[in-house]
């Protein structure tokens, strides 16, 4: 059984890395606003879409979304590496992030089935 601490957490993760990306897009929003800004969107969209799955009473529903906040992580992780290869972020600091939407994606990947039952 996923607890909604469970869920909690997993969402707290993914704010956590949106908000080092957000400072690593504030080092060169002004030079590339188009990289920044959808950047900064797809990094903050996984605890939203996260948030709204264990919210699903549905496996269907969860899964669904679970899908979503995949597809958004790849996507973060995609404009990461176009950042890395314009050296507009570090390799250490595209590695550090990659592998932290790489352990939200497997924590998503051993839920994408379970029933969450919010108990507080």
């Amino acid at each position: 059984m996923v607890t909604a601490k469970d869920c909690s957490s997993v969402c707290d993760q993914a704010r956590e890395v949106a908000s080092r990306i957000s400072s690593l897009t504030s080092r060169f929003e002004r030079d590339h606003p188009y990289l920044a800004g959808h950047l900064g969107r797809t990094s903050r969209s996984i605890a939203s879409v996260l948030a709204e799955a264990d919210r699903r009473e549905s496996e269907s529903g969860r899964t669904h979304f679970y899908s979503v906040a995949c597809g958004s992580i790849a996507e973060c992780a995609s404009l990461l590496e176009s950042a890395s290869q314009s050296s507009l972020i570090s390799r250490e600091e595209h590695r550090r992030c990659q592998r932290e939407l790489d352990l939200i994606t497997r924590r998503i990947a051993g839920r994408r089935s379970t029933r969450v039952e919010w108990v507080t």
